[in-house]
């Protein structure tokens, strides 16, 4: 995203300027209250305060409550206003104006939280690490309440048990009217787990994939339709089924690098991504893959991945950001303006997206918009 094609939340160019991110937290009236501020270098050397949400009861703003490093963002597929960003130290920012202004909302964790699904204008999933207590979150109003959610498990399979896996990815996909749900992930102790919902993962989630001692944390997910899928994560581990999640099998993926994320680009081609500049595409629904080669471009670790028709944007450490537009076959790098980790990227169109992760130092976020395709 060159700076060109960035602007504030106010609608302000920020032409040949730099983004700060979240660097700023003030106080509004009240030690418990106060206002979340974009800080960003609008038309001169000075930072300017940019409102984009308050929060109340939050304790100690030097945790970084609101910066603390951004994860995950989506939008409803319904109105394209209502987004959700979630990160670390629990943090939930909604917006109903496409970004213009956004909203803290407490879901009762401080743990940190991975993913984010809108299924729709109010219902809302949200999972992550929490070893402790539930990992999966669920709203069906918008987010004015939320509900922590319990799975069956083949280990217990006769009583419900909360979800205290690391998980790390959710994927939902509609077909003939009812909404198929998966999450995956894994338990630092060493195991790697996969669950699926056919109810719209509103009441009941099974687990259908469990490695006892397995290293492997699951890291995303992808549904080419509600039979056939793809599961990628660390050392390079790709799983595949053809059942609707029921049972996986081990894919060859020529790397032993970690895989952050996967895409389905369309029919039964899907791209992968991940550390030292990995990026992987198979054109058989997962079966087979091979590699596509950004080396001359970046072999930084790639977090992020977004994937429009034949168009692709990939983000990771430092800040990088490269970009195709012929589906993989040619890339280039494409300027963010921060040297923070790209940890996920939203289009909402061929010209405006979102770009969240962390900034490079600590308990800073960093939130990027793009008019132009970043470019």
């Amino acid at each position: 995203m060159v700076s060109t094609s960035i602007k504030d939340l106010n609608g302000e160019s920020l032409s040949s300027l730099k983004i700060w991110s979240f660097t700023t937290i003030t106080s509004s009236d009240a030690a418990q209250n106060g206002w979340v501020v974009l800080t960003t270098n609008v038309g001169g050397d000075t930072p300017m305060p940019i409102l984009i949400g308050n929060y109340a009861n939050r304790g100690d703003p030097t945790l970084g409550f609101g910066i603390g490093g951004e994860n995950d963002v989506s939008f409803s597929p319904d109105d394209t206003n209502i987004g959700w960003l979630v990160g670390n130290a629990g943090d939930v920012i909604k917006t109903t104006d496409g970004g213009q202004s956004a909203n803290f909302v407490n879901i009762g964790t401080s743990k940190t939280l991975q993913s984010v699904w809108a299924v729709s204008n109010n219902k809302v999933f949200i999972c992550g690490r929490d070893e402790t207590g539930s990992s999966l979150y669920y709203s069906s109003d918008g987010g004015t309440t939320w509900s922590s959610l319990e799975s069956t498990t083949t280990r217990y399979p006769d009583r419900r048990v909360p979800f205290t896996d690391r998980l790390y990815a959710l994927y939902f996909l509609e077909d003939g009217g009812t909404l198929y749900g998966w999450m995956a992930g894994g338990l630092s102790t060493g195991y790697s787990v996969i669950l699926r919902s056919t109810d719209a993962g509103a009441t009941t989630w099974t687990e259908s994939y469990y490695q006892y001692y397995d290293p492997n944390e699951l890291r995303s997910l992808a549904f080419f339709d509600k039979n056939n899928g793809i599961t990628v994560g660390t050392d390079g581990t790709i799983l595949t089924t053809a059942d609707g999640g029921i049972n996986w099998t081990k894919r060859t993926s020529g790397t032993t690098n970690i895989l952050y994320e996967v895409k389905i680009i369309s029919g039964t081609t899907a791209i992968a991504v991940g550390a030292s500049g990995t990026v992987l595409k198979t054109t058989d629904s997962g079966i087979t893959w091979s590699k596509l080669d950004v080396s001359d471009i970046t072999t930084k670790a790639l977090f992020a991945l977004f994937v429009r028709m034949d168009k692709f944007w990939a983000g990771g450490d430092d800040g990088i950001i490269i970009y195709s537009s012929d589906g993989g076959a040619t890339w280039k790098k494409q300027t963010s303006n921060t040297v923070g980790q790209i940890q996920s990227i939203y289009m909402l169109s061929d010209t405006t997206g979102w770009a969240v992760g962390a900034a490079s130092s600590a308990n800073k976020g960093v939130i990027l918009r793009t008019t132009t395709g970043g470019e």
